[in-house]
């Protein structure tokens, strides 16, 4: 049962990294505004291989895995952005930060940052919540559905 629950633990730390790597590559492409080729970055190849250490061998089920992953990171990315934003500004002036740094860094972002970013990220939820569903009524129409 140890070897289970330690097994266990290596795999959410593997995850964990895997999220980290993709999150990572996710953000500076946000920060620098350009597109992402994934098929030829470091962090790309050392999150398929740790999802083929701890996932499967399997392509097909390691790529899903890795599909999941990228959009969790996303997800995260998206929820952090304002902290990212002023953390890879505070970057680019002193190159390192400390971990009190770092807190300094977040703790100055304005409260209307914040508001802000949760009203667009509002606005893009609800956007998409109105594109999926014409997408399905579309969907329902064509397959000729009177449900």
């Amino acid at each position: 049962m140890d070897q289970q629950k330690a097994r266990d633990r290596q795999r959410i730390h593997a995850e964990n990294e895997i999220l980290a790597l993709h999150a990572g590559v996710l953000a500076q492409a946000k920060f620098a505004g350009h597109e992402i080729d994934w098929r030829h970055g470091k962090d790309y190849r050392d999150a398929a291989d740790l999802a083929t250490s701890f996932v499967s061998d399997d392509d097909d089920v390691r790529h899903a895995f890795l599909v999941y992953c990228k959009k969790r990171s996303a997800a995260m990315v998206e929820a952090w952005w304002p902290e990212i934003q002023a953390l890879a500004h505070a970057l680019m002036e002193q190159k390192t930060l400390t971990p009190r740094e770092v807190r300094e860094v977040i703790a100055a972002i304005p409260a209307e940052v914040y508001r802000e970013h949760r009203k667009a990220r509002s606005e893009a939820f609800e956007r998409e919540q109105e594109r999926l569903l014409a997408e399905y009524w579309k969907q329902r129409s064509a397959n000729g559905s009177t449900e």
